[in-house]
């Protein structure tokens, strides 16, 4: 079991969070709601080397869902789950470089969280 961050440090983490989705909304960037698409953010309260903040850019309900048919149904040769894929794959780049233009040092995620960032600090 992983312990979790102390209230100093899940408050800086915290903050880091606020931050970037400050700077991801100058960009034009809105947070995810009910069936809209938008950018997702997750602290990670963990006191490991995985904790700290994530964020991933989220599809619209209609693409995500025929995304997930896509998958059950094991037709992983579809053009349009190509094409998605590729989406949200740009959809990470655009969002890491901006908030490296934003001054935030991030790292692609792909293992655990795919198409995810990880906010590591803002310089």
């Amino acid at each position: 079991m992983v312990n979790r961050m102390g209230e100093d440090a899940l408050r800086h983490v915290q903050e880091l969070a606020d931050l970037a989705v400050e700077a991801l909304k100058a960009h034009g960037f809105n947070l995810a709601s009910e069936g809209s698409g938008g950018l997702v953010v997750e602290v990670d309260a963990g006191d490991d080397e995985a904790g700290g903040v994530y964020i991933k850019w989220k599809s619209p309900l209609s693409i995500s869902s025929k995304v997930t048919e896509l998958i059950r149904s094991q037709n992983l040769e579809s053009p349009f789950l190509a094409q998605a894929t590729q989406y949200s794959s740009g959809m990470q780049k655009a969002l890491s470089n901006a908030l490296s233009l934003s001054g935030f040092l991030v790292e692609l995620e792909d293992d655990l969280r795919p198409f995810g960032i990880r906010v590591v600090s803002r310089g």
